[in-house]
């Protein structure tokens, strides 16, 4: 990133003893830092770790009577003492200017290079311009982090002593103000086979009913198995609710000829998904407060078929057969929330 209008006056001379004051150098504050990005809209955080790993500028000569950078600046791209990587650099072939960039280490660290004096002479003043800046920037998992606009500003001090200092004598700034932004937008979609929100939802017996109709047998259990496909790059709970309380936090089915209830268990399968590190194999809803809260995905989960199995056991089976002709219904509705603010 380029940072708009800072500009230093140098003076360099190929004959000075002080490699700071007069020669190609820079020093720089390469430290990570730590910084707390917020979301106003809701005020959720995050922490990030920020630092400075390379920066770029261009050295313009205001004297042609001063000499040539082409000739006294060769290399300066690739050669830096003091701690710095070399990079790139590149000067005109007039001599007017040369642009180089280096890499910064992971501390404060002064780097030069020295001019080139056995290639000629320069004494003159200098501007240095388009001074440019590279980061590196360590974020938290996008997929554990709510949804939103997070923002945070961080500052470095220009000049002297600063954390960024061209060794010049002058700078046109003393600070410069770098404002990280991050979006997290998260995706949540649930689809049953129908394309609707809701399902009419038929209890079979397990192994037909011809084992009950012809031999009076009665079926172990009524179940029905009901898919569908979850995408989500977010943590999220799922609710329970139900029209009819089935005692021990099941929903019920109620005999629509009277007020008999049986319970219904309701059972979730969610393939890559967990709940506190537990696989969502066949578990178990209830109508608890507490809702089943799912962990975020390890990545982003597209179309993953997924099911929720409904069953009356065989007690409750007993019961509603010495009703025949009756009709059990009841409503279990399941709530997801998914956490992206």
């Amino acid at each position: 990133m380029i940072i708009p209008g800072l500009e230093a006056n140098k003076y360099l001379d190929t004959s000075s003893a002080d490699l700071e004051k007069n020669h190609t150098s820079i020093t720089v504050d390469g430290t990570p830092r730590t910084l707390t990005l917020t979301d106003p809209a809701t005020g959720n955080t995050i922490t990030v770790v920020f630092r400075i790993a390379f920066f770029g500028m261009t050295f313009n000569r205001l004297d042609a009577n001063s000499g040539s950078l082409y000739l006294v600046m060769t290399s300066t791209g690739l050669y830096p003492s003091g701690g710095c990587s070399g990079r790139t650099g590149v000067g005109t072939a007039s001599g007017s200017s040369y642009s180089f960039g280096w890499g910064i280490p992971e501390r404060k660290v002064t780097c030069y290079r020295s001019l080139q004096a056995q290639n000629g002479s320069f004494h003159g003043d200098v501007r240095i311009t388009n001074f440019s800046l590279g980061y590196t920037l360590i974020t938290p998992n996008p997929l554990e982090v709510y949804g939103g606009n997070y923002e945070g500003e961080l500052v470095y001090n220009v000049g002297a002593n600063g954390d960024l200092d061209f060794n010049a004598q002058s700078t046109s700034d003393d600070e410069i103000r770098i404002l990280l932004k991050a979006t997290v937008k998260h995706e949540f979609n649930l689809k049953f086979p129908t394309g609707g929100s809701s399902e009419n939802v038929i209890l079979g017996a397990e192994g037909g009913w011809k084992q009950w109709i012809n031999g009076g047998k009665i079926p172990h259990s009524l179940s029905k198995e009901v898919p569908f496909s979850l995408f989500s790059s977010t943590k999220f709970t799922v609710a329970m609710q139900c029209e009819h309380d089935g005692g021990n936090q099941n929903c019920g089915l109620k005999n629509t000829q009277n007020s008999d209830i049986v319970p219904v268990e309701v059972m979730m399968t969610m393939p890559g998904f967990k709940s506190n590190g537990v696989d969502v194999k066949n578990m178990r809803m209830t109508s608890a407060v507490n809702k089943l809260a799912i962990d975020a995905p390890d990545s982003f989960i597209v179309d993953r078929r997924s099911h929720v199995d409904f069953r009356v056991l065989r007690p409750a089976v007993e019961t509603m057969v010495k009703a025949p002709g009756s009709t059990w219904k009841g409503a279990v509705t399941l709530v997801f929330d998914a956490q992206t603010q």
